[in-house]
């Protein structure tokens, strides 16, 4: 892979928290105090609230007063009109100033050591560009909650393993495992990475396009509260498997060209954006596309899907980009 990015490294990085908030008023005071207890302080505090129309905005602005109190550089703006949370996003990190940025969200709760544990990371590795955590799960109630974040993902060890080892962006090719309100990154990704396309997440986004330009990793330790709620603009749902089983038989199709159409976007980003993808990364999106347009076009006849199946199966692309056997009898039996 050659890298496209900048990775400065140094005794010290300067570092932006970007806030994004939308009609937030109900957990916000303990997201911002957890901001206020950091053991290293940010540089400096984006706030963008997304047009809300309850309290947050006149909470927010008595929190800019005494937070800019204690010397904190606080950049605090309000969206004439909701943009939504993606763009809302976009535009709270174009205005951050610093050499790493922290994605926080309005409605969890950061541990007081979480961006000095973090920066340390990027002071250690300057190839280093995004970073991301586990997290406590707990409900709206702040009640921790019987599993944590990279639980709920079902995040395996050996893809752990495989981040440490540097094999982010294939793993980032078979499924998403990075939450944004966890993740810091380097700001010189932004100008491959802005704007965010349509069809992804912004935090799914930032850790492909840093994948493919340098070093993406997880920390294992649950830095937030990640609080889960009915309000959650993505959040994470525990599964029963008979919940799976049916999910799986309504979307299943769909989310596979979906899929294809997101790497047919990563493909064209990226050669505009003069993304330096080596070999290795260009055939590994070639093969995924793939893979996603071979489960998107299951025949719809039994003999013919069984053909379908065997051929994709001896590509051992289900064993790559999917869940091997699991995700091959759910497309023998037409889960779909």
């Amino acid at each position: 892979m050659t890298s496209a990015v900048a990775s400065p490294g140094g005794t010290r990085n300067t570092v932006a928290v970007v806030l994004c908030t939308y009609n937030g008023v109900r957990y916000l005071p303990e997201q911002l105090d957890s901001l206020l207890g950091q053991s290293r302080a940010p540089d400096q505090l984006v706030i963008v609230d997304d047009d809300s129309s309850d309290g947050t905005w006149t909470l927010l602005e008595a929190f800019a007063d005494r937070a800019r109190g204690t010397g904190l550089d606080v950049r605090l703006e309000r969206n004439p009109e909701n943009l939504g949370y993606r763009r809302n996003f976009e535009r709270a990190v174009g205005l951050a100033r610093a050499d790493v940025i922290f994605l926080c969200d309005q409605d969890d709760i950061w541990c007081p050591g979480k961006i000095a544990r973090m920066e340390a990371e990027f002071l250690a590795r300057p190839g280093l560009l995004l970073l991301h955590t586990d997290a406590r799960l707990v409900d709206a109630q702040g009640k921790a909650l019987d599993c944590s974040l990279f639980d709920a993902l079902e995040m395996t060890a050996t893809e752990i393993a495989r981040l440490h080892a540097g094999d982010a962006f294939e793993m980032l090719m078979r499924r998403n495992l990075v939450t944004g309100a966890t993740v810091a990154f380097r700001s010189a990704i932004l100008r491959l990475a802005v704007p965010f396309p349509d069809l992804w997440v912004h935090d799914e986004w930032l850790a492909v396009v840093a994948a493919a330009s340098g070093e993406v990793d997880c920390m294992e330790a649950a830095l937030i509260a990640y609080r889960q709620h009915d309000g959650n603009q993505i959040g994470v749902k525990l599964l029963t498997a008979r919940e799976k089983l049916r999910r799986g038989k309504a979307m299943r199709r769909q989310h596979m060209h979906t899929v294809a159409k997101r790497l047919e976007q990563v493909e064209i980003c990226f050669d505009k954006r003069h993304v330096a993808l080596g070999d290795l990364e260009r055939d590994t999106l070639r093969q995924r596309r793939l893979h996603a347009r071979a489960r998107a076009e299951l025949p719809s006849s039994w003999p013919s899907r069984v053909r379908h199946v065997i051929v994709e199966t001896l590509s051992g692309r289900y064993r790559r980009f999917s869940f091997g056997f699991r995700s091959i009898v759910a497309d023998l039996m037409g889960l779909d």
